[in-house]
């Protein structure tokens, strides 16, 4: 009875080694394709988010009513909408593909928009703030007051 023990024991550290050496090898690749499958869907709505975000839209749109009615009244309210606001990824970009790329690309896609409105519109909001500093600094000291 031990010598069959010792014989099945022996095939096995033999043979055993090749026989779970491609499970292994299955198994790593599998993981190392879905680490990859979701890293591709967190590049592609990086990138994608990046051409979508209208940077002219959120500055300017920020400078000028900043400039015009103040950092309080529209600088801040507009930083808050840019926050809120998260237009929905392309819809053709996530056809045919499967739920985990969806998952993450619509989650990414939606933090890197949002992040680079809020950076546009705090941008707008800073320079209109100066510019209307600077402009109210002018009226004031009465270098201003002789053209109004």
């Amino acid at each position: 009875m031990f010598r069959n023990v010792f014989k099945v024991l022996s095939l096995l550290l033999i043979f055993g080694g090749s026989v779970l050496t491609p499970i292994r090898t299955v198994a790593a690749q599998t993981a190392v394709g879905v680490e990859t499958y979701a890293s591709q869907a967190i590049i592609d709505a990086e990138v994608d988010a990046a051409a979508a975000a209208d940077p002219l839209l959120w500055m300017v749109g920020t400078f000028i009513g900043t400039s015009v009615v103040g950092c309080l009244f529209c600088g801040l309210p507009a930083i808050g909408v840019a926050y809120i606001h998260q237009p929905s990824p392309p819809i053709a970009r996530l056809m045919g593909k499967s739920a985990e790329y969806v998952l993450l690309y619509t989650q990414t896609y939606k933090e890197k928009i949002r992040s680079h409105q809020v950076m546009d519109a705090t941008i707008g909001c800073v320079g209109g703030s100066l510019v209307a500093a600077f402009i109210w600094s002018r009226y004031y000291s009465g270098e201003l007051s002789n053209y109004y």
